[in-house]
């Protein structure tokens, strides 16, 4: 996978025949995050901007966003974004007036399934016959989750297209092989993560981190 940071400049024509995608690591500000947690997130999507739109200069236009957690398409998509990110919401608008389309990225029943069992996990189960049913239950959804999400990349990206993908750090989505991926590698993405490392040392946790879903 190539990191955005560090990729030299193509040569024309390097990845005419490739679908591409831009990775983005999804982190959303909660209510309640602490000042300087916000003052990095906010530093942090102002440098995913600035890398897309440098991708964009080198590659060309981005066709289709792809979103986790987000469920239907076009104004519906744009809307929930602006509720569940709108630290990115704006941007991903002004893609979209420049020919991007926002793309339903999740099955609403899986999506729900393996939230439901996440929460069960969260809250303390005392029955090992439970908790494995919770655990193979999460698991198993959530797998299906992925697969779906690499469906809908697979079927809606066109050839010589560029897509943008935001998603949590630890999924496990597998790319299809002709899709050429580029993680995008803010400076402040380690910065945010050693300023969580430090709130957990400290004994006090933050408010904020990548969502639960």
């Amino acid at each position: 996978m190539t990191t955005i940071g560090q990729m030299p400049k193509p040569e024309a024509g390097r990845f005419r025949e490739d679908r591409k995608l831009l990775l983005v690591p999804l982190l959303i500000p909660f209510s309640g995050l602490p000042e300087d947690g916000q003052r990095i997130l906010d530093k942090y999507w102002s440098e995913v901007r600035d890398q897309i739109e440098n991708m964009e200069r080198r590659l060309g236009r981005i066709k289709h966003i792809y979103h986790e957690a987000i469920d239907v398409s076009n104004d519906g998509g744009l809307n929930a974004l602006d509720d569940m990110n709108p630290a990115i919401s704006g941007f991903v608008r002004t893609l979209c007036r420049s020919g991007a389309t926002m793309e339903a990225t999740e099955d609403r029943a899986l999506l729900e399934e393996s939230t439901d069992w996440q929460r069960c996990l969260t809250i303390g189960l005392m029955s090992e016959k439970v908790l494995k049913l919770a655990s193979d239950g999460y698991q198993e959804s959530t797998k299906l989750r992925y697969e779906h999400i690499s469906r809908r990349i697979d079927t809606t990206l066109g050839e010589n297209e560029i897509g943008v993908l935001l998603i949590g750090q630890d999924h496990h989505v597998q790319f299809p092989t002709d899709v050429q991926v580029f993680y995008v590698s803010p400076p402040s993405f380690d910065e945010y993560r050693r300023w969580v490392d430090e709130q957990m040392r400290t004994g006090a946790p933050p408010s904020g981190s990548e969502p639960d879903v």
